[in-house]
């Protein structure tokens, strides 16, 4: 990690379309508790007990970016299956988050 990468803010958000993945989910709260500068979200897509249910760009839009001050300054990683990834690199060029910060994995799935 970079000298003073911890003081950034790593804010994760995933989605599970039916929480499917609790281990996966336990393990990113507890790596979220050990790196404090990580703040772990899960978005679910179905209702389902606490955890909000949506789509995963429109939790980040509204839950991080909207009233971002400086979008400009954010590198963004998105990973995920073709819709998700389709969905979430047009929000963040609506937003007018620049093309060269926005690295991306496709799952292919």
């Amino acid at each position: 990690m970079p000298a003073g990468a911890a003081s950034l803010a790593a804010p994760l958000e995933a989605g599970d379309p039916y929480n499917a993945s609790k281990p996966s989910a336990e393990e990113m709260a507890a790596f979220a508790v050990s790196h404090p500068h990580v703040d772990w979200r899960l978005v679910l897509s179905e209702e389902a007990g606490a955890a909000p249910a949506g789509l995963v760009h429109d939790a980040v839009r509204e839950g991080l970016l909207k009233d971002h001050p400086d979008l400009a300054a954010l590198e963004f990683y998105v990973c995920g299956p073709p819709a998700m990834l389709a969905a979430t690199r047009g929000m963040l060029r609506e937003l007018g988050v620049d093309e060269r910060m926005n690295a991306f994995d496709d799952f292919k799935i």
